[in-house]
């Protein structure tokens, strides 16, 4: 019994002690198991009975149950029966909301595999917007440091809405110009004059009810921070830039808030502030800078809308994508190229700092006697070679789209930038002098427009044919009559090849505007820049056009600049019908 007692006194006396460390550290136990949301119990709705019971009693193995489910729900999308796997998908993220592939595969299934088997284009766009509304309202808030989440968000706004892989990708793009357009601007006309610049001042600070009222609704619907938002468009919307004197400056360009790449990048840019410290994952974050600057530069190849407020019901004609089109923003290109060099520089020091850390651990591992363990590599050679690549090719396109649109100069600095930096590459294209190692510029720039004439896609196209028209003015404003109408006939020639290889596509996809509605957007796109620029230059070409000042042209192709039109007999060129007074 004495034997027993002093046991029993002992256990108590070690009990006693520990239960009082439990009490003590149980509060700081449950405030940190509340921010990492190492738990959740939510129970399943709509389950059917047995699953439900069986989530809410086995506790730790509801992680069993899941995995059991996930293995069914693969099998279920092998098998194409995607609707039964979403209501699995669902289940499986009440279970283990933690898990950021289910959300991602549930949120792909909604806009991508779902959406494709209506043919309604309203109820495809309700399954788009609800595979992002699923990531941004629900995924992020139980994965606030995941980035493969926001690389998905981001991925849906820069490949669903921004490319033409889906045949109604225009009709995203207009719901998608259309509700940012009613929300972050406080009226249309506004916002149509704003060329997509949005007002942060009033955003960060509204002062009126229905400012207030609007902001609110922007923040808690679309989860858009408007400081956030503010940050972002500085940070890529401010381009360096020279005054006249030749000192390089600042220059605010701004993104365009209503077109869905920025809100890719914004996405983007918000997962990699947030998942910086994730060392884990450190190969999204590396695809999360990859995709911010993909979406740079799929705004500089098409990345402005063009607007035209001077017709009957401007803002009816707006919402209903009557009156505005995608074009190029070649002030984009500096900004552009400054995020690939930010990319190339990181990955230079990545690169600098683990060959460091390499050879340091090597060191100490000799020294020390212990095992050698190499450090984490952040960028290797293969992602160096695809940052490289990403950018070589820009520099090209962005020396094609210059030249097109008669920026010459510009074009000639990234031409020489592209010899300087990647002199390697050079002797692959036309237009390189093997003896004395050098390109010719006005060779090299053709043969990039011939090379997209044979392979570009739409966008790439409308650009192309968008810098013959603006071209073709620019020469009839100096007299060259024949070149003009010579450019003009190479870019009836590109449509009509473009038109014949697309044949095949799916219809609504790919195909391009009428030529004459191109035509007649470039006319006004060289006289309204002209106006600015070159005053003289523009009312020279407004009289060979018989306009009268100031005015914009009539629709159509003006007799003038119709390369297989011959002229009649004593007609003056000065007054021509179709396109102003005649």
């Amino acid at each position: 019994m004495g034997e027993s007692g002093s046991r029993k006194a002992l256990y108590l006396a070690l009990m006693v002690p520990l239960l009082l460390g439990v009490a003590f550290a149980q509060d700081r136990l449950n405030t940190r198991r509340g921010e990492l949301n190492v738990s959740f119990l939510e129970p399943l709705p709509n389950a059917p009975p047995l699953l439900k019971f069986a989530s809410e009693t086995l506790g730790g193995f509801r992680g069993v149950l899941s995995t059991v489910l996930w293995m069914r729900a693969n099998n279920l999308q092998m098998e194409g029966k995607v609707y039964e796997m979403m209501q699995l998908s669902e289940w499986i993220t009440k279970l283990q909301p933690h898990m950021p592939r289910v959300w991602t595969d549930r949120a792909w299934n909604l806009g991508y595999n779902i959406s494709v088997k209506h043919t309604d284009i309203e109820e495809r766009w309700k399954w788009v917007m609800a595979g992002i509304s699923l990531l941004r309202d629900e995924a992020i808030q139980f994965n606030p440091h995941e980035p493969e989440i926001y690389h998905e968000l981001a991925w849906h706004f820069q490949h669903k809405m921004g490319h033409d892989a889906d045949a109604a990708h225009r009709h995203y793009k207009r719901l998608w110009i259309n509700e940012m357009s009613t929300n972050l601007w406080p009226d249309l006309k506004s916002c149509m004059l704003s060329e997509g610049k949005v007002d942060f001042k009033t955003l960060t600070n509204p002062q009126t009810s229905a400012d207030k009222q609007r902001v609110r609704y922007v923040v808690e619907h679309y989860k858009l921070d408007p400081r956030r938002m503010k940050q972002v468009d500085q940070e890529y919307g401010t381009v360096d830039d020279k005054d006249d004197n030749g000192n390089l400056t600042k220059r605010y360009v701004g993104l365009e808030w209503r077109l869905p790449e920025t809100h890719a990048i914004y996405w983007a840019w918000i997962g990699e502030q947030k998942c910086r410290e994730n060392a884990d994952r450190r190969d999204i974050l590396k695809k999360l800078r990859r995709l911010i600057f993909q979406s740079m530069n799929l705004a500089r190849e098409r990345g402005r809308i063009i607007v035209n407020p001077h017709v009957p019901d401007a803002e009816g004609l707006y919402l209903g994508g009557k009156n505005y089109d995608l074009g190029p923003r070649l002030e984009f290109i500096p900004m552009v190229d400054k995020a690939f060099r930010e990319q190339l520089t990181w990955a230079n020091k990545a690169m600098s700092d683990f060959q460091r850390k390499y050879e340091e651990a090597e060191r100490m591992a000799k020294k020390t006697g212990n095992r050698f363990v190499p450090p984490t590599m952040d960028v290797g050679s293969d992602t160096m070679e695809t940052f490289r690549n990403a950018h070589h090719n820009f520099l090209r396109q962005s020396i094609r789209d210059l030249y097109m649109h008669n920026h010459i100069p510009e074009a000639m600095v990234h031409f020489k930038a592209l010899c300087a930096e990647y002199p390697d590459k050079m002797h692959h294209y036309v237009g390189y002098d093997v003896q004395t190692k050098t390109m010719d510029f006005n060779t090299f720039a053709l043969d990039m427009i011939d090379e997209e004439m044979r392979t570009g896609g739409r966008g790439v196209t409308a650009s192309i044919l968008s810098g013959f028209l603006f071209k073709a003015y620019y020469y009839l404003a100096l007299g060259e009559d024949d070149r003009g109408r010579g450019h003009v006939l190479a870019a009836q020639r590109l449509y009509d090849r473009y038109s014949t290889r697309k044949t095949d596509a799916e219809v609504g996809r790919v195909d391009l505007p009428a030529f004459t509605a191109l035509h007649d957007q470039a006319l006004k796109d060289w006289l309204t820049n002209a106006d600015k620029v070159m005053p003289t230059m523009s009312a020279q070409l407004r009289k060979r056009l018989g306009m009268k000042e100031g005015a914009m042209p009539n629709p159509g192709l003006p007799n003038i600049m119709n390369p297989l039109r011959k002229p009649k007999p004593g007609e003056k060129p000065e007054l021509v019908p179709g396109a102003g007074n005649g």
